[in-house]
Formats: C-alpha cells, structure tokens, sequence
C-alpha cells in the first residue's frame, strides 16, 4: 500500500522537442508517439520515465559505482551487474507516465503559446490532493467551451489568438498562483476548452 508521505511529483520542461514512439504503425502515421488510450493524449510511459531516471542516477549520482544500490532502488537489471541466476527483484521506487500539463501551439501573438484545459487542470488537482497539496485550483469556476478562452496571467495582447488553424476568442483573464510560483516557464499561458486542447494534442504534434 502506498503511503502519502512517500509520494512526489515531479515537474518536466522540455527545452527540445520529444518523440516518445510507440513502434511502428502501419498506419499514415509510420512512427506514432505514446498516447494515453482513454484521451488518446500524448505522454511518456512509466517504464521509459523509470528507465530515463536510472540512466540519470548511473551517470551522475552513483559516484561509488555501487550496483547494488542501483539494482535496489530501480529494480534487478543485467546491464548493473545482477546476476541472472537471482530472483528478480522489483525495486524500491515506482514512477508513473509523465502527463501533460501545458501543450505548445504556434500561435500570432508569439512563436508559441502555451495551452491548457480544465480537464488537465482537475487531473492535477486530483494528483496534488493525493499527496496533500493545497493547489487552490478551483477549476469548476473557470469552465470553458468551445472557442472561448481565458488568458492565464497579465492582460491579453490580442482579443483573439490564433491557434494553428484555430481561432480562440480571449473570454478575460485569469491568475492561477500556484501555476505561476511552482510552473513559471508558462508564459503565455491560455485555458481553452477541452474539445481545442484535444485538437491541438492529437492534430498538431
């Protein structure tokens, strides 16, 4: 059973972009990207996410060459020196997917804006109350449908933005002070509806 006090969330920015595949397709599509199956939103998987922190903690924390410890924390491997013959051992840590919280769109008030939506912002929520964050993100307040938006922050630079082929109407704004003390590369950030936020993940990656 997990205990609360033992949980964590991280944050991920990417400066560059991703690809997460998901193998080959014999599809349009010939290297699609992992995708949540129930909102068919891009993310990366457990197991890739668990692989990416144990290559990080082999190069640059594991000073003592130690493959016990790592084996320990992430889970029997070959490659660290566990022998085949063993049982396998589980690992001391589990991680889940990485999940969207803010997607980047070309947009013509800048190169990129961010986007969100309230669907991503009540899944947030829910994480953060699990582990006993008080994020003060009262989502139900701040609905959006369809081409209405709210900008996130300081005042709008334009009524309305273009967003790919999409066209959002500016509603007002909004400030969010837990996106910006604990998510402060969001610049430019807008809360659309979840039906332009689906489009844009799903269309325009």
């Amino acid at each position: 059973m997990l205990k609360k006090e033992l949980c964590s969330i991280c944050k991920f920015y990417a400066v560059s972009p991703i690809h997460a595949g998901s193998g080959a397709s014999t599809s349009a599509v010939d290297l699609p990207i992992q995708r949540e199956r129930h909102t068919n939103w891009p993310h990366i998987q457990a197991s890739a996410m668990k692989g990416a922190f144990r290559a990080h903690y082999r190069e640059f924390h594991d000073k003592s060459n130690n493959k016990q410890v790592i084996n320990l924390i992430f889970g029997s491997d070959e490659q660290d020196g566990w022998d085949r013959d063993k049982d396998n051992l589980p690992g001391a840590v589990s991680i889940s997917d990485a999940r969207l919280l803010a997607f980047p769109v070309r947009s013509n008030v800048a190169p990129f804006v961010w986007i969100t939506c309230p669907s991503v912002l009540k899944r947030l929520k829910t994480d953060l109350e699990y582990i006993s964050i008080d994020s003060e993100i009262n989502i139900e307040e701040r609905e959006v449908q369809g081409y209405d938006a709210l900008w996130i922050g300081d005042e709008a630079p334009e009524k309305q933005i273009v967003l790919e082929d999409a066209v959002v109407n500016i509603a007002g704004k909004i400030k969010l002070r837990f996106l910006a003390e604990k998510f402060s590369e969001l610049t430019r950030l807008i809360l659309v509806s979840d039906e332009i936020f689906d489009y844009a993940v799903s269309c325009c990656t």
